[in-house]
């Protein structure tokens, strides 16, 4: 399965500006989507707001639909595929490194559980203020950097994606549904759970020890598994070997990686272990669920 990061934008015509943790594009139908073979891994937040038309896509299996004055964000690690655009379609994006994502999102417990509405939404209507509120930020980007020196330029484009990022997760807020077990979710341990899964997205598989995310999270080890177990009903290590081996089929079925170099992806000691985890979770060996998924 292709993957799509920062790397994979170089000097293209139709990038707008390009630095090391955001990427401006002012009209995504210049991108050559048919470009695009089959299912692509996004290795970065991608959000697109759509003034004008209509864009279909597959994101993690579940067909979506974009049309005017919507919002789509996508977080790292989504999976897209047959992306179709209208022909009257206009749509701007910002494409945003982990990095970005994390120094000025993921770093704020407030928003965590915004961030959670999101990944399972991905799309969110827009009211005509909060349209022109992102559209602003947008517009400003284009217009103070060119006046300024590199270094200010950055560091303009900088806050103003900040806000770009502040106000989308208010708009959030606002689509995000009020009801009886609202207060329930503001609890520590609600939060905590959430921090856990967001914790378990971004770190692909390659982390296997419950303490090695308590001591990311700032708990005991104790204490999230209990949180845990009560919140969704299933241990913290059963959760953090599905994400690996989410992650494992993903690789198997999807890339040509060889059975060593995925080990090798995800941090597996050797080989003989990772075959032995692989095995204990799916009931065949690495090579043998390969050669059952590629006959289907």
């Amino acid at each position: 399965m292709e993957k799509i990061g920062f790397e994979q934008f170089e000097e293209e015509d139709w990038i707008d500006y390009k630095n090391d943790d955001i990427i401006i594009i002012d009209d995504i139908s210049k991108i050559p989507t048919n470009e695009i073979d089959g299912s692509v891994k996004l290795e970065m937040a991608v959000i697109l707001i759509c003034s004008h038309g209509k864009l279909e896509i597959t994101i993690n299996g579940e067909k979506v639909i974009v049309r005017a004055n919507d919002a789509l964000v996508c977080m790292n690690n989504t999976i897209i595929s047959d992306v179709l655009m209208s022909p009257d379609m206009d749509m701007f994006a910002l494409g945003l490194s982990r990095h970005s994502m994390n120094l000025n999102i993921f770093k704020d417990k407030n928003l965590w559980k915004y961030v959670d509405y999101i990944n399972r939404h991905h799309v969110m209507k827009l009211t005509e203020d909060d349209f022109n509120m992102l559209n602003n930020y947008f517009e400003m980007t284009h217009t103070f950097p060119a006046k300024n020196g590199k270094h200010f330029q950055n560091k303009i484009i900088h806050y103003l994606q900040q806000a770009f990022l502040y106000e989308l997760m208010s708009i959030a807020e606002h689509n995000q549904p009020m009801d009886e077990n609202e207060e329930t979710s503001q609890k520590q341990g609600d939060l905590l759970f959430k921090s856990f899964i967001i914790k378990l997205i971004e770190n692909e598989g390659k982390i296997r020890q419950v303490s090695d995310f308590a001591n990311e999270l700032n708990v005991t080890p104790k204490y999230l598994s209990v949180v845990v177990k009560k919140t969704s009903g299933k241990t913290a290590l059963q959760m953090i070997h599905e994400a690996t081996i989410k992650e494992i089929e993903q690789q198997l079925i999807y890339t040509d990686y060889s059975i060593k170099e995925i080990a090798t992806n995800l941090d597996f000691d050797n080989l003989s272990f990772f075959s032995k985890f692989v095995k204990k979770h799916l009931g065949m060996s690495p090579k043998n669920f390969r050669t059952v998924k590629a006959k289907k």
